[in-house]
C-alpha cells in the first residue's frame, strides 16, 4: 500500500521517471543469483554483523540459492565523495534558505563547476551498478557499520569493534544508494550478544521495488523474526 502511494513522479523531481508498478509475483528461489560483502571498500564494519551476513549466505546456499562473496567494481571512495558534493549542496542550501540551525555546518556551498562534475560522476556511478545488476539478481550488505549505539553529541567518533569511525560515515553503506536511485530494504536476521537487532541490507537494480520485495519474500524463511522488545506487544 505504501509503496503504491509513494511511487513515480510527484511533478517537482525531473530526477523521477515515470514508471507503473508492476504486480508482486513469485520468485523461483532456485533461479535467484545473489551477491553479497561483508561491507565496502573504505568502510569499516563490526564482526557480529559482518558474521551474520556469513551465516545468512550458507545459509541461503543450503537451500539451493546461488550465492557468491563479491565486491562489485565501483569505486567507492568516489561515490562518496560525489554524495558528499551532492548532499552538502543540498543541506547548506536548505539551511541558508529555511534558516535550520541543525543542518547548518557553517561551510561554502560547492562551486556550480564542483556539483556538474558532481552528477556526471553521479551518472558513472549509477551506470556501474546497473552494470552490476546486469549479472545479479540482489546484493546483501550490511545497513550500517553497527547496531545501535548509545546517544551522543553529534559529530562525536563511533566506535567499530573499539575503533573510532567518523559520526557521519553511520549509514555510509546505504548512501550510495540514495546517491544512485537503487532500491533497497532491510530485513531483520538476529540479535547482538547485547541484545540488539542486526539487519541485512538487500538492494537490486533500479526500478525493480516490486521485484526487490519478491526476492526478500522468497528468501524470508532464512530471516529470524526478532519481536517486540521488553514491555511491548
Amino acid at each position: 500500500l505504501v509503496l503504491r502511494l509513494i511511487a513515480g513522479p510527484d511533478g517537482k523531481d525531473r530526477m523521477v521517471a515515470p514508471r507503473t508498478l508492476v504486480a508482486p509475483g513469485v520468485v523461483e528461489r532456485g533461479r535467484l543469483r545473489i551477491a553479497w560483502t561483508r561491507t565496502f571498500p573504505g568502510t569499516p564494519v563490526s564482526q557480529e554483523i559482518a558474521s551474520t551476513l556469513e551465516h545468512l549466505a550458507a545459509d541461503l546456499e543450503r537451500s539451493g540459492v546461488r550465492v557468491e562473496e563479491i565486491i562489485p567494481a565501483v569505486s567507492f571512495e568516489e561515490q562518496w565523495h560525489t554524495y558528499q558534493t551532492i548532499s552538502n549542496t543540498t543541506w547548506r542550501n536548505r539551511a541558508r534558505l529555511h534558516g535550520i540551525r541543525e543542518v547548518d555546518d557553517g561551510e561554502e556551498l560547492p562551486s556550480q563547476e564542483q556539483l556538474a562534475d558532481a552528477m556526471g560522476r553521479r551518472q558513472r556511478a549509477t551506470a556501474a551498478w546497473e552494470a552490476f545488476f546486469a549479472e545479479w539478481d540482489a546484493l546483501l550488505c550490511p545497513p550500517c557499520m553497527t547496531t545501535a549505539y548509545p546517544h551522543c553529541e553529534p559529530g562525536s567518533a563511533i566506535l567499530v569493534d573499539g575503533k573510532p569511525a567518523r559520526y557521519d560515515e553511520e549509514c555510509r553503506h546505504g548512501y550510495g544508494f540514495n546517491l544512485t536511485g537503487h532500491p533497497a530494504l532491510v530485513c531483520p536476521l538476529a540479535l547482538s550478544p547485547s541484545g540488539l537487532p542486526i539487519g541485512v541490507q538487500m538492494v537490486s537494480a533500479r526500478w525493480t521495488d516490486v521485484r526487490l520485495l519478491d526476492i526478500a519474500a522468497a528468501i524470508s524463511d532464512c530471516f529470524s523474526p526478532l519481536g517486540a522488545p521488553p514491555g511491548f506487544s
